[in-house]
């Protein structure tokens, strides 16, 4: 079993001391608080109980009997309470290492149970004071010991569990341990109960396993094993339970929180990271009919057959990412790729067949626009109805309304029926209902384009803002412009797989090199088309330089096929997403199959402070892109500040960037 494996051991041993060493750390007395905390409130609770009280339940050398109760619930609250936490506090471990949870729970149990064994030290030594006669039957609470040990792991196991997700479980369970603790035979014994003629009431409490234990180890102690539970209710299968119940506990608390092992990591990370929407491994499938079976008899007939009537169209395959708070996600693909289905799962429409989706907060999604508008209802109706249908409240709709009509431009309009709209009047309402919705989490497919000129500059302006809003955005697009623009998080789908992921420029321009380099195989497939391959480009100037300093680089790449290209390229500001250069070889087209190389120079006049990403790619001469650089092969280019003052503006602001082309190509 991998929880008993040697690394586990070690790794538990390591924790555990870890703990033992903190967990005193900067106080005066540090370890010995172990010892004073228990006797002080020990003391409280016997001069409250005792003294001004002048409580008594008849029970000879009370005070050991109430210091056993309160060291042995101690243990348990302390181990219950820690082993709770202990998932939340050790998320650290959680992000950056693969080994079994269950030790770190463990962990925490492990280091109650050693301060256990210093408090019993302590009862051990009152006991003596007292006049307690040691015998054999003080070594009888090592498997009362075990019991309990076990009983705590397992209520542990549970607690943590819930608590990764369910903050709540915190406070609730500090009531019942409140509760709890006077519900267990702690300040008084079973024998105050039975004396009381509450023999029921007695039995009932025998079936929690600490009562029998502290019941049990108080007369292993003080009396020498003389007295049992059972012999004090008089029902030995009572009293019996709570010894069995332990390890039924450890076994069920242990299923939980290893069968939710995986979610507990990823639920943590999940609100540790505040994600917004977790993508878990999805796959989709859809069932289309291969034969017309209408009748019930041709139906069972197939049944008892094996015949389906049906193949499986697997759409989406073990899709699985991240989006987190304030993204603005893109997914891209060809039609067919899976990208809408992905959508409607991820909106709850459409249920996977494996994996899930889990999305924190209020989703407003808008698959297509203008969904569920009737033309028989006026606009202002129309907003009103869209706005239930996606989950709001009147109120809430009242709250968005004059910025949904504002944004459309419609104030004159809203109170005609929408079959007396243009088709661009609709399209904008419908519009600006899905943006100006206010949901945690938005959801677009495929609805950028809109409306007249002046409008679509209105949207633009409108998702530039969102993009450092901090809310979250999740749009599908066929527009590689947009992806770039907007978006700082993208994955690329195709044929039901995620092929790229990560950086929006890199998703779109293995986006755009795809659907430029594709051909039809023999079945009808689309099939990549190698044209240019082993693309590389490589700094011969320093990454830190000035502007007055020239910056060289060199491209080098293979061309499979007899053709003409030229190499294009770009420096980006990477802090402001705009360029600074760029230029090209058009000028100079290289012909044919085989090796090329090239080498490139220039001057950064008039900029400093810019941190520049360097983007080549290889294009054919109708400026059809053949192959472009990866993150791996894309240099980043850091520009300080030059101490000589350049007020000279005539290099900027020409129309191919920000400074005007001045290098010099050569070639191999």
């Amino acid at each position: 079993m991998k929880f008993f494996s040697k690394e586990n051991k070690i790794l538990l041993k390591e924790m555990v001391k870890t703990d033992f060493k903190l967990r005193y750390q900067g106080s005066l007395i540090g370890h010995l608080w172990s010892i004073l905390k228990p006797l002080m409130l020990f003391t409280i609770m016997y001069l409250v109980f005792v003294q001004f009280l002048r409580f008594d339940d008849g029970t000879p050398h009370y005070a050991i009997s109430l210091l056993i109760g309160m060291v042995t619930w101690n243990f348990f609250s302390e181990a219950t309470n820690m082993g709770m936490m202990s998932i939340v506090s050790r998320g650290d471990l959680l992000r950056k290492l693969n080994f079994s949870k269950e030790i770190i729970v463990i962990s925490s149990v492990v280091g109650a149970a050693i301060n256990y064994g210093i408090n019993l030290i302590v009862v051990f030594v009152f006991a003596l004071v007292n006049g307690v006669t040691v015998s054999f039957g003080w070594l009888t609470i090592f498997p009362l010991f075990i019991e309990l040990f076990l009983f705590s792991a397992g209520i542990a196991f549970v607690l943590a569990t819930l608590f990764v997700k369910y903050r709540d479980i915190g406070p609730i369970w500090e009531v019942v341990m409140q509760a709890g603790m006077y519900a267990t035979p702690i300040i008084y014994s079973l024998t105050f109960i039975l004396q009381r003629g509450q023999v029921t009431v007695a039995k009932l409490m025998m079936l929690n396993p600490l009562a029998q234990i502290i019941q049990d180890m108080r007369h292993f102690i003080i009396f020498s094993g003389s007295m049992r539970g059972w012999d004090l209710i008089g029902h030995k299968f009572i009293a019996i339970i709570p010894y069995v119940l332990p390890l039924f506990v450890f076994g069920i608390g242990y299923y939980i929180f290893h069968k939710n092992a995986k979610k507990i990591r990823g639920d943590f990370i999940m609100s540790d990271k505040k994600i917004a929407v977790k993508v878990d491994h999805v796959s989709k499938y859809f069932k289309l009919p291969t034969e017309a079976t209408q009748s019930l008899r041709t139906n069972l007939v197939n049944y008892f057959k094996g015949i389906k009537g049906y193949r499986e169209q697997h759409v989406l395959k073990d899709i699985d990412f991240e989006v987190e708070e304030g993204d603005f996600f893109g997914i891209v693909g060809r039609n067919g790729s899976g990208k809408s289905t992905l959508l409607k799962i991820i909106s709850q429409i459409y249920v996977p067949e494996q994996g899930k989706v889990t999305v924190n907060g209020k989703m407003v999604s808008f698959i297509e626009l203008g969904v569920g508008f009737n033309p028989e209802l006026t606009g202002r109706e129309n907003v009103y109805m869209n706005g239930a249908m996606l989950g709001f409240t009147t109120e809430e709709v009242d709250a968005m309304y004059d910025d949904i009509v504002e944004f459309a431009e419609l104030e004159d309009f809203m109170n005609q029926k929408l079959k007396n709209y243009s088709s661009g009047m609709q399209v904008r309402l419908a519009f600006s209902v899905a943006i100006k919705a206010q949901g945690d989490v938005l959801i677009l497919d495929e609805v950028l384009a809109v409306g007249d000129e002046a409008f679509q500059r209105k949207c633009n302006d409108y998702f530039l803002e969102r993009k450092t809003s901090g809310k979250t955005t999740i749009l599908v697009t066929h527009d590689m412009g947009a992806v770039k623009k907007y978006c700082n998080k993208a994955i690329l789908i195709e044929d039901g797989y995620i092929k790229a992921q990560g950086e929006p420029d890199e998703v779109a321009n293995q986006y755009s090199y795809d659907n430029a380099n594709t051909e039809k195989n023999d079945d009808g497939k689309t099939v990549e088309k190698l044209v240019v391959d082993n693309l590389e480009v490589n700094l011969l100037s320093s990454g830190q330089t000035t502007p007055d300093k020239p910056i060289e680089f060199s491209i080098s790449y293979n061309v499979l096929e007899d053709l003409e290209t030229y190499v294009a390229f770009s420096l980006t500001d990477i802090d402001r997403n705009i360029w600074i250069y760029n230029d090209n070889s058009m000028e100079y087209l290289s012909s044919g199959k085989g090796y090329k190389h090239a080498t490139y120079s220039c001057l950064l006049n008039n900029v400093n402070n810019l941190k520049l990403k360097l983007e080549v790619s290889i294009r054919d001469k109708n400026g059809k892109m053949l192959a472009f650089a990866n993150s791996s092969n894309t240099n980043v280019i850091l520009v300080s500040r030059n101490d000589l003052a350049l007020d000279d503006k005539s290099g900027r602001d020409s129309a191919t960037g920000l400074i005007q082309r001045n290098g010099t190509w050569k070639f191999k």
